[in-house]
């Protein structure tokens, strides 16, 4: 039944007063749509690259990045200008010790956060506080800083450098293993980064640390693949970057016994004309690996270049030493000769400088050369020789052996007052050492004295066989 005008009226002025209810129903809803939108978003928002090590604390890395094994020189590059390597890798024996000094945050630099905000500034002071750590050698402390500024949303840049600081602390800490993982891992995620070739150089020497010398070799030679691929400024650090890989590669070469491999990147090296090359000692170390390969015809015009471009050189001993050889096999015994002379009297400034290591190639040199000149039965240039070395070092345990071979010298010459001087010079030496001399040297006291017995004895018989021929002539 239709509703009359009185019953409409009613029925609006209800539906009116519930109106303001109903707005805010639809306010309420409107809000909530919001903040479902935005809390959704929240969520939703990309994350950087977890950097986060595993549980067991060792990053993950790829397979093949787990190497271990036990340690190997190089004087290769002078100190004009710093490389791009980082000083906590250098290694190894006499060659290592010359590598350039390099600046340890060469490419590990102090990182803009990207952001003004407090976040920002405090994951910037972190990473500085751990960077000092590590250079202060707790390791431990500056690896727990670094995991935890990884755990939080760090710019990419910052990542990069926190990595890079990680491997170093792991290394640090001696844990070459962990820290190959980390730079395999930086490699991994970030191919087109400019320090991807330092990081080969770097996992370079420290797999020749851990004895892996043929992946030494091999990220030696990515360092130079991967300058050419991300096609760096060629007059900037990468050059010396470059450069520093070819010395590894022909040290590594040198270390594992591969002399003619390593022979061949030294002689490519001297012809460089590179200001950072220490060309003294890659000449140093051709000259070297060419006596191993016993080129000797070779190794005797490299040893006189070398001679003659570095005289005052410390290696120049070493370097007189291999030419003596060379020409002794060569059948030049004149020149071997005065190689000889020549070392035992030197008095250049390499020779005040590092005297023990000068005596210790005079002492080498005569007594190698000496000895082969008296197995081949040429007495005379061995006694020039042992003469000169008896005056090299007056202890017993150098002048007595030198003082027997003398004496054996001059018994094959036919001069037994002589060779009894040489004797009784033994023996005087034995009386003041008494029985607290090293058995080898009482050993060689007794053998002294028996030789001059024999002497005196075979010089009697001779007398008496002298006179009995006398005796019975007709």
């Amino acid at each position: 039944m239709p509703m009359n005008k009185h019953a409409l009226a009613i029925s609006a002025w209800r539906n009116l007063k519930k109106l303001p209810a109903i707005l805010a129903w639809l306010g309420s809803f409107c809000v909530w749509l919001v903040v479902s939108s935005a809390t959704v978003h929240a969520y939703s928002a990309p994350k950087p690259p977890d950097a986060t090590p595993s549980n067991s604390g060792k990053p993950s890395a790829p397979p093949g990045a787990n190497h271990a094994g036990a340690d190997p020189e190089k004087k290769a590059v002078t100190a004009q200008k710093s490389a791009p390597v980082d000083t906590s890798h250098a290694e190894s024996p006499s060659i290592s010790e010359g590598h350039a000094p390099a600046d340890t945050n060469h490419f590990i630099t102090t990182p803009s956060s990207g952001a003004t905000n407090e976040s920002g500034q405090l994951l910037q002071t972190e990473f500085l506080t751990a960077q000092r750590l590590r250079l202060e050698g707790q390791y431990a402390e500056a690896t727990g800083l670094l995991k935890k500024i990884l755990e939080q949303p760090a710019p990419e840049a910052m990542q990069k450098n926190v990595l890079l600081e990680l491997a170093l602390a792991a290394k640090g800490n001696h844990q070459p293993t962990v820290a190959q993982q980390i730079y395999a891992q930086f490699v991994n995620r970030y191919p087109n980064d400019n320090r991807v070739p330092a990081v080969f150089f770097w996992q370079g020497l420290l797999y020749r640390e851990m004895g892996s010398d043929a992946m030494a070799l091999t990220k030696f030679y990515s360092v130079m693949t991967s300058c050419l691929n991300l096609k760096l400024d060629v007059h900037s650090d990468y050059q010396i970057l470059v450069l520093r890989a070819q010395i590894e590669i022909a040290l590594t070469y040198y270390s594992t016994g591969k002399y003619a491999e390593a022979a061949d990147f030294f002689g490519r090296l001297l012809k460089l004309e590179n200001p950072e090359l220490n060309k003294a000692q890659i000449h140093f170390h051709l000259v070297r690996c060419l006596s191993m390969l016993n080129l000797f015809s070779e190794a005797s015009n490299r040893a006189v270049e070398f001679l003659q471009q570095y005289p005052e050189s410390s290696e120049a001993a070493e370097v007189r030493f291999l030419l003596a050889v060379s020409f002794k096999q060569l059948k030049r015994t004149q020149d071997s000769m005065n190689q000889v002379s020549q070392l035992l009297k030197d008095q250049s400034s390499g020779a005040t400088q590092n005297a023990a290591n000068w005596v210790y190639w005079q002492q080498r040199t005569g007594n190698e050369i000496a000895n082969q000149l008296y197995k081949e039965g040429d007495f005379g240039n061995a006694l020039a020789i042992y003469e000169q070395l008896a005056k090299l070092d007056k202890s017993p345990k150098w002048l007595l052996p030198v003082l027997y071979q003398t004496a054996q010298v001059y018994e094959h010459l036919n001069q037994p007052q002589k060779a009894t001087e040489q004797y009784d010079q033994i023996a005087k030496v034995g009386l003041i050492l008494g029985t607290n001399a090293p058995p080898s040297l009482l050993t060689l006291v007794d053998m002294a004295k028996w030789r001059k017995q024999n002497l005196e004895w075979s010089g009697k018989a001779d007398e008496a066989s002298k006179n009995f021929r006398i005796s019975v002539s007709p």
